[in-house]
């Protein structure tokens, strides 16, 4: 993995008034990367935008949800096998005004999830890391 480049994308770990996190399952193409599996609203950035923006817009252009970020949540370092890359996934807390998602052609199905359930989805494998780590963390702070 040494000398690999890093290439980042930016996520949002968005929640509604009930608490459960918005997840979008990817398409089941099996040329795709991830096929099948549940992620976060986000994506790669446009040369010179800010990580943040990254977030908002990749959410808008895949839920339809105008979010505000709240802190970031964290981040993920992983690797895609056949690439010549190592991916960062940098993941920002939010919320939005509605939980009225509409998709766009990116994902096949979204669903909102009680955090406690998230690891019996299956999750990409870089969002399963966070997921691991920001809510066994939330455990062991009492919250």
């Amino acid at each position: 993995m040494a000398g690999k480049e890093f290439r980042v994308s930016c996520y949002v770990l968005l929640r509604n008034k009930a608490g459960q996190v918005l997840l979008l399952q990817r398409p089941s193409n099996p040329a795709k990367v991830f096929p099948g599996k549940w992620e976060l609203p986000g994506g790669k950035g446009a040369p010179g935008e800010p990580a943040s923006g990254t977030a908002i817009r990749e959410a808008l252009e895949e839920t339809g949800l105008h979010v505000s970020l709240e802190r970031l949540g964290g981040a993920v370092e992983f690797g895609i096998p056949g690439k010549a890359f190592r991916g960062v996934m940098l993941v920002f807390e939010g919320t939005a005004a509605s939980d009225e998602v509409v998709l766009d052609e990116e994902h096949q199905a979204f669903a909102w999830v009680d955090p406690g359930e998230l690891l019996k989805r299956d999750l990409t494998d870089p969002l399963r890391r966070f997921v691991e780590s920001r809510f066994g963390r939330e455990k062991r702070q009492g919250r």
